[in-house]
C-alpha cells in the first residue's frame, strides 16, 4: 500500500488494481477448466478439481 502512496496513488487505485487482478485470475482459472486443464496447483483449482472428480 505504501508503494502507491509514495507515487501519489490512492487507496481506491490500490483496490481497483487488486480487484482487476482477481478478476483476471478467475478468468484464467475458468478458461483452464473449460480447456480441460487440471489446475490443482492453485487453491481454487484444487477445489474445482475435487468437485469435478466427485461429479464424474
Amino acid at each position: 500500500m505504501h508503494l502507491y502512496s509514495q507515487r501519489g496513488g490512492t487507496a481506491d487505485e490500490f483496490s481497483n488494481t487488486t480487484r482487476r487482478r482477481s478478476a483476471t485470475s478467475a478468468a484464467t482459472v475458468t478458461a483452464a477448466l473449460a480447456a480441460g486443464s487440471r489446475t490443482s496447483d492453485t487453491a481454487a483449482g484444487a477445489g474445482a478439481d475435487a468437485t469435478t472428480e466427485t461429479g464424474r
